[in-house]
């Protein structure tokens, strides 16, 4: 099934912290995904993570992660850089994770200031949850927490 076809009945997902299953996290520096990937699974210890660098990867996780069969989105929280290597960005994986998975908590991250963020984003009718780097371990986990509360 296509990415486009996937969309999903937003009334039948509600994600809590003890429902964090499946994380996708997209962020192209290794050493930094590797951090966050413990961060993630200290804060949710029974989640998986599937790790993409760019938004193509993403995007074939998206599309050929295997729905649970239930009706609900193939994963619970998404996190994502938003300069990656490639021509599209975090905000492009965003942007379609909010249409396809309107419930699903998607954390973005990056060095921009909130004024910057807020001038990329003037066009949407939404502001992500943003996460600003650098950041701490307590200020990650707290950020993680709110996106699923």
């Amino acid at each position: 099934m296509s990415l486009a076809a996937r969309k999903m009945d937003s009334k039948r997902f509600v994600v809590t912290p003890e429902k964090i299953k499946r994380v996708l996290l997209i962020e192209d520096d290794k050493s930094l995904a590797e951090i966050l990937k413990i961060i993630i699974s200290d804060s949710f210890p029974q989640a998986k993570v599937d790790w993409a660098v760019n938004a193509e990867e993403t995007f074939k996780y998206l599309n050929h992660t295997d729905s649970r069969g239930d009706g609900t989105p193939p994963y619970d929280l998404v996190f994502t850089d938003i300069f990656l290597e490639g021509p599209a960005t975090g905000f492009d994986i965003w942007r379609l994770c909010r249409q396809l998975y309107p419930d699903i908590p998607i954390l973005v991250t990056s060095s921009l200031s909130q004024d910057e963020l807020q001038l990329l984003l003037r066009e949407d009718s939404e502001f992500p949850l943003y996460l600003q780097k650098p950041f701490s371990l307590d200020q990650c986990k707290e950020v993680l927490m709110r996106a699923v509360e």
